[in-house]
Formats: structure tokens, C-alpha cells, sequence
């Protein structure tokens, strides 16, 4: 028997990690299915021998199964995708762990015979929200329903849910606490936070999450925002102080707006060390005397179960586009502050 999962970000890899451990499972028997470019953090590469990376959902055009009109490129893409898991798995039967079902791929592997169940994981706040949307609804449900479907069977298997529970094969829900899919609690399984600390040499005291708000404040915004959270923090103490860009700084072509970015908070915290873009935060905030500072994040999910505290200055920029209520899955877990 395989164990196939799906792993499109660091927190689909480690919840992966952990129902491996819990369920002692032998990790030549598992199979990571890596998408969005996905790589498995270094440290655990070498554990994995099965991984198989895929193009699916890195372009929203080309990065899909489904071609549209153009049959017989659908049905070529089936095929490769098909080649791909074959050459993973034989003919051996597997059970799939996919954190949604409303996406090519999951049908795709749900209808393959081999296939004798599959689990719904956590994938953030999405699986925090009480929703469960149909993919297709209106005239774009009879189309799916009198001819994607019949036309198509595999990739519309279990397509028309965010989570899909009606089909034979449905075995559960698996998520790191007992708020997660809040409309499907009778197939809850929680296996708690997935993370395994580690420390680094600069162990920090807190972390500040830079969030990509440059496409909705100027820069003159920006510095007003970190120069009255740096006013906060003076008041705490730290003693080493740390902080993470979001990926997106990453982009070839942000790269002059993480430049004044960095500036900026160079300037207002002098002794700051920038983490690594590589770095785990979740791995990094692993101890409750640490404070965690962002907008608003899903890592302050997962970092407040072993106790560390997490604050919100989402205040700062009440009266601007990227104003937003924190959504009510993260009430509870982050402080918000007011000065």
C-alpha cells in the first residue's frame, strides 16, 4: 500500500510529515506529489526517495489538466499526469491525501483504480471557513453536469466541491486543531501543530512577518506603519529581534521595493536580522517566551498552539485599502494592537 500527498507549501509538507510519523508509515511507501514548484525543505529531502514534481498550478493557463475546447490536449495532459503517478506507484493500491477536491489533480487520482481512499488535510485558513462552495453552480452546473462529466470523467470525479464527502472513497479530514473544517466535524482527525522546532544562530525573542502591502500603500505609508511598530516594540525590550519577508518580495521584479523596504526597517530597528527566505517560521517560533508580529497571518495558527504570542498591527492601517477585519479564525490567536 502507497501513501501519496499532495504538497504545494511547507505546511501541506509538514502536515504530510506528521501523519507519516503518527501513522508509522514506512517513508519508501510514501510519495510526495510536489506542485507550485514546490521543494521539500533540504533536511528532509533525503527522507523522501519518492518525490514527483509537477508544472500543475504554477501558470493559471498552462499549469492545468483541463484544456478547455481543445480535447485531445486534455486528454494528452490526462496521460502524462497518468505517466507520472505510474511510474511512482505500478500497479501497487494507494490511499491519496489531497487538501482540497474542487482541483484537477484530486479527481484525477481519486477515479484511478488503484485508488482504495482518499483524506481531506489542512491547507490554512481556507479549510478554517465555514463554506464548502460548489465549483460549478447555475448554467455552469448543468454544463458540468451533461457534459464536462460525462465528457471527462476523470477530471470531474469529485470536482464539483471544495470538499467532496458523498464519494465511496472519502475516508476523513485530517488537521493540525478541532476549529479546522468546521462543517465536516464527524470526519475530524487532529494530529496537533506539525512543526518540529529548531534553532538557529541568532535564536530571536520575536519576529516581525514583512507583509506585501506595496501594491495597495505608498512607500510613505509603509515607513509610518513600521515606524509605529517600532515605537511597540522599543517598549518590549527584545533582545534579539528577527524578521521574515513573505515570498512574494522574492519576485525578480520586487526586487527595488524589498530594497526600500529594508531600508526602512534597518532604520527603525538597527539590530533587526533578516531570516533567510528559505526559513521555516513555524520551525523558528517553537517556544512560548518568543512573540510573533504580523498583519494578519495563518502562522500565528499554528505558532500559538505551543504558546507563543502573536500580535496584529492591522490597526496601523485602518484607513487604508488593505484594511480588513482579522478573519474570526485567527480571533483568539493574535493581539491586537492599539498603542
Amino acid at each position: 500500500m502507497k501513501h501519496i500527498f499532495f504538497v504545494s507549501s511547507n505546511l501541506t509538507f509538514f502536515i504530510a510529515n506528521k501523519i507519516v510519523q503518527l501513522d508509522g508509515l514506512q517513508k519508501e511507501q510514501c510519495c510526495l506529489l510536489l506542485v507550485r514548484n514546490y521543494q521539500v525543505p533540504p533536511n528532509y529531502a533525503h527522507e523522501y526517495p519518492c518525490q514527483i514534481a509537477t508544472d500543475y498550478n504554477v501558470d493559471p493557463h498552462t499549469g492545468r489538466v483541463f484544456a478547455g475546447i481543445n480535447i485531445w490536449k486534455t486528454y494528452k495532459n490526462i496521460r502524462d499526469f497518468d505517466y507520472l503517478i505510474y511510474k511512482a506507484i505500478n500497479d501497487d493500491s494507494f490511499i491519496w491525501y489531497s487538501p482540497v477536491c474542487s482541483n484537477d489533480i484530486c479527481s484525477l487520482m481519486v477515479s484511478r483504480k488503484e485508488c482504495v481512499g482518499y483524506y481531506v488535510t489542512e491547507d490554512g485558513l481556507a479549510s478554517y471557513r465555514e463554506f464548502n462552495p460548489q465549483t460549478f453552480t447555475r448554467w455552469r452546473y448543468w454544463m458540468y453536469k451533461l457534459i464536462l462529466k460525462p465528457l471527462y470523467p476523470r477530471i470531474f470525479c469529485v470536482k464539483n466541491h471544495f470538499i467532496t464527502t458523498d464519494h465511496p472513497k472519502f475516508k476523513g479530514c485530517i488537521a493540525t486543531s478541532t476549529k479546522c473544517f468546521p462543517l465536516h466535524q464527524q470526519y475530524l482527525r487532529v494530529i496537533g501543530s506539525p512543526f518540529e522546532p529548531i534553532h538557529n544562530d541568532l535564536f530571536p525573542d520575536a519576529v516581525i512577518s514583512i507583509d506585501p502591502w506595496y501594491n495597495d500603500l505608498n512607500i510613505e505609508t509603509i515607513n509610518d506603519v513600521y515606524q509605529r511598530l517600532a515605537q511597540y516594540i522599543a517598549k518590549k525590550n527584545y533582545k534579539n529581534l528577527a524578521c521574515k519577508f513573505h515570498p512574494r518580495f522574492d519576485a525578480p521584479q520586487n526586487s527595488v521595493i524589498k530594497s526600500e523596504y529594508t531600508s526602512i526597517l534597518n532604520h527603525y530597528f538597527p539590530n533587526i536580522h533578516i531570516l533567510p527566505k528559505d526559513t521555516i517560521l513555524e520551525q523558528i517560533l517553537c517556544s512560548p517566551n518568543q512573540d510573533f508580529y504580523c498583519g494578519s497571518s495563518s502562522v500565528s495558527l499554528y505558532v500559538s498552539l505551543v504558546g507563543v504570542k502573536c500580535y496584529s498591527f492591522m490597526s496601523f492601517v485602518r484607513d487604508t485599502p488593505v484594511w480588513e477585519e482579522v478573519p474570526s479564525v485567527l480571533q483568539g490567536t493574535m493581539i491586537n494592537i492599539t498603542e
